[in-house]
Order: structure tokens, then sequence, then C-alpha cells
């Protein structure tokens, strides 16, 4: 757990030593993780957890959205920049002050 937490990513550690739960903090954290974190770990200290359903879901995204976008920006100025190289050679060819 110190080797996650102590990484560059902005990771908090959670760890109960048998009566207690404690954080454990790198450091070059944010503070709205840090308060976060803070929050979370007085709910656990107080039993709030027992009345909420906590569910995980991706809502069915498997890529992110700005992957996508830039894949399709690569594919369409790597046409546009060819159609203009081949576009230039023929206009060189037509004009030879060009």
């Amino acid at each position: 757990m110190k080797e996650r937490v102590g990484g560059k990513s902005d990771v908090i550690g959670l760890y109960h030593d048998g009566k207690s739960y404690n954080l454990v903090l790198h450091g070059n954290e944010s503070k709205e993780i840090e308060e976060a974190a803070k929050l979370i770990l007085s709910g656990i200290q107080l039993d709030v957890w027992k009345s909420l359903e906590v569910e995980e879901s991706d809502r069915g995204r498997l890529v992110p959205p700005i992957t996508v976008f830039g894949f399709s920006f690569v594919i369409i100025i790597s046409f546009v920049l060819g159609g203009m190289v081949i576009g230039f050679n023929i206009m060189k060819k037509k004009s030879p002050e060009l």
C-alpha cells in the first residue's frame, strides 16, 4: 500500500488496525481529494454507511470519449494532409514557376 500511495497519482490509502481506521497520505494529493478522503473516513467511523447502498457502474462506456475523438481527428488530418501534398505536387507539375 505504501508503494501505491507513494506514487505520482492522487491515491489515498485506508487501513484498519483492529480498533480504528487510518488514512495514508503521501502529501502530493489535491486538497479536494484529501477532504473527500477525510469525509469518507468520518462516515466510516460514524457508521453512516450502513444506511447507504453503494453500487459501481461504468455506464456502458468502454472507451473514453476523448480517445474516440483523438483517433478520429488523427485519421481525418492524415487524409487532409495527404490530399494537400498531392494537390501541391499536381500544381507544381502544371506550372513550373512554383
